[in-house]
């Protein structure tokens, strides 16, 4: 079974050469195969999301801090700058309410680094006594950066303050 790393080099790897082909302009690492240079692209996703208390309003509604992971899994890429959007509801049939969003610095792969370059991002919010909250949280949601794979980048987490 290939691993998520592995399905997702091979599928930078196909879109740069779709790219190239195309013409699109890339702002990334190239590599040769053959006599063809190809641009290398990068691929952000929300790694991990963990929700958890970090105190109580005077009323007994949960503060929580939702810690996410924004990570570029393709070696040899360079991301540029981009946001992160946190989002929240109590029924996703509902939709989701906008909570905040902040800006992840580019995350750019070093041969010195020993795993792929990763920023964490921490947002604060109160789940009211009673409730349980859904998060939604979407890597470069502005999509400020070209990547190879643009569908992986939403991750959930969930919070009761039952």
């Amino acid at each position: 079974m290939m691993s998520q790393f592995k399905k997702a080099l091979v599928g930078c790897l196909v879109m740069a050469c779709a790219a190239l082909f195309l013409a699109a302009p890339l702002a990334a690492e190239e590599t040769t195969v053959g006599d063809t240079a190809l641009k290398i692209l990068p691929d952000l996703i929300v790694k991990s999301v963990k929700v958890t208390k970090t105190g109580e309003t005077a009323g007994g509604d949960h503060q929580v801090s939702i810690e996410a992971v924004v990570m570029n899994v393709v070696m040899k890429s360079s991301a540029g700058p981009s946001k992160l959007k946190c989002e929240f509801t109590e029924n996703p049939a509902i939709g989701f309410t906008f909570l905040r969003e902040a800006g992840v610095t580019s995350l750019n792969f070093s041969p010195a680094l020993a795993a792929a370059p990763s920023k964490k991002v921490t947002f604060a919010h109160v789940v009211p006594r009673g409730k349980s909250y859904k998060y939604v949280l979407t890597a470069d949601y502005t999509n400020m950066v070209v990547e190879c794979k643009e569908g992986n980048n939403v991750t959930n987490g969930a919070y009761s303050a039952l």
